[in-house]
């Protein structure tokens, strides 16, 4: 490959000049932004659903797939979205687990009533 700087003839997967450092992107090698999962509609869910304050966290990580996708940063942005995806897993789980003991426990204080 070319480099369209300098003029520096390069390997085909070369991401950078050997000469003169600029950027060797082919439009086919630019990931589309649409490759990143953005699980916002997810965090949402799971945060009215099952637990708010651990959700909460699963959403603000959720924005900021969209910030970085805006700054460029896609390894960034698919960081953030797996993160806030394993966030919304924990939501789930304390949520599960919030509603077994609630259950649980009412049955138990009924019990102890009669």
């Amino acid at each position: 490959m070319k480099c369209p700087e300098c003029g520096w003839e390069n390997p085909d997967d070369a991401y950078e000049c050997a000469n003169c450092g600029e950027e060797l992107v082919e439009p086919d090698r630019i990931p589309h932004p649409r490759q990143v999962e953005r699980p916002l509609a997810l965090a949402i869910i799971v945060t009215i659903l099952c637990c708010l304050p651990v959700g909460a966290f699963a959403i603000y990580y959720a924005l900021q797939v969209d910030r970085l996708l805006d700054e460029g940063d896609l390894d960034g942005a698919r960081k953030m979205a797996r993160i806030s995806r394993l966030i919304a897993l924990a939501a789930v789980i304390c949520g599960v687990v919030f509603w077994i003991y609630l259950l649980y426990s009412q049955e138990l204080f009924i019990w102890e009533r009669v």
